[in-house]
């Protein structure tokens, strides 16, 4: 069902999450000013491991994807952004996000969500 892992442009990347992102993870989904808005927080990385294993879980039922939003050039780790609750019957899903803080108002999510969109509606079939 899912026939990319990576999504990119001339600015960033987006690419299937690794254990390599755990400090990055937890960075964002302990910062306050995240979780204000994101309804997810962990307190170590430890917890944090729990969200990783949710972004795999998604994929491999079928039930979503998500991506870790990186600049193209340097690889920053940016945030995260995804499709979760997939429902194919109803041609429906969410779209969650977060940033960390530093790089909010830069357009980031703005341009990212239009790649997950359009891979949303191209590959899942879904409807808007």
């Amino acid at each position: 069902m899912f026939a990319s892992n990576s999504l990119y442009n001339d600015r960033f990347l987006l690419r299937q999450f690794s254990n390599d992102d755990l400090t990055d993870v937890f960075k964002g989904l302990s910062h306050p000013d995240v979780i204000r808005y994101y309804g997810v927080s962990y307190d170590n990385l430890e917890e944090t491991n729990a969200q990783l294993t949710w972004f795999n879980e998604l994929q491999k039922n079928e039930t979503g994807i998500w991506w870790a939003i990186c600049d193209k050039k340097s690889l920053t780790f940016f945030g995260a952004i995804g499709i979760n609750d997939l429902n194919t019957f109803e041609e429906k899903a969410e779209i969650g996000f977060w940033l960390l803080p530093e790089y909010w108002g830069l357009g980031i999510i703005n341009e990212s969500a239009r790649f997950v969109c359009s891979y949303a509606f191209e590959n899942l079939n879904l409807k808007n």
